[in-house]
C-alpha cells in the first residue's frame, strides 16, 4: 500500500515541475538569508568543485541523497538550490528531481549553472584565490 502510495508521487515528479530560480534571487537569499537558511547543493564533480564554487554550496551527487532512507539533515531549511555546471545539466537536473521526492523544503533548479553565475560575475569561492 505504501509502495503505491510512493510511486503514484514519483510520477509526478518531472523535468516539467521543476522550479527554476534566477541567479538573481539566489544571489538575495545568500545576502539575506530567510531564517530557516538556504541548502545549496553543488551537482557538479567533486574536481570542479574543489576549483571553484558558489560560496556556501554542499558538493553532492545522487548516491548522497537516498529518499528511501529517512535522513533528517535536509529537513528544516526554507529552500534547497541545486546547480549543476550549464542549464543543460542532466547531474543537477536528477538530483533535484531526487531532493523534490523528499519533500522536505521548496526545491529550485538554478537556471544557467555555474556557467551563468560566473558570466554575471557573481561571487564564488575559488581554491586558487583563498
Amino acid at each position: 500500500m505504501l509502495l503505491a502510495a510512493t510511486q503514484g508521487c514519483a510520477s509526478k515528479i518531472s523535468t516539467a515541475t521543476i522550479r527554476p530560480l534566477e541567479s538573481a534571487q539566489l544571489a538575495k537569499w545568500l545576502n539575506n538569508p530567510p531564517k530557516k537558511g538556504i541548502l545549496l547543493i553543488d551537482a557538479r564533480k567533486q574536481e570542479d568543485f574543489n576549483e571553484s564554487h558558489i560560496s556556501s554550496a554542499r558538493n553532492l551527487n545522487l548516491p548522497d541523497v537516498n529518499p528511501a532512507r529517512s535522513n533528517t539533515r535536509w529537513i528544516g531549511y526554507a529552500a534547497i538550490v541545486i546547480y549543476g555546471q550549464d542549464p543543460g545539466s542532466i547531474r543537477a537536473e536528477a538530483l533535484t528531481k531526487r531532493f523534490m521526492r523528499l519533500d522536505a523544503a521548496p526545491v529550485y533548479l538554478l537556471q544557467g549553472g555555474f556557467d551563468e553565475w560566473q558570466r554575471k560575475d557573481m561571487p564564488t569561492y575559488n581554491a586558487a584565490n583563498k
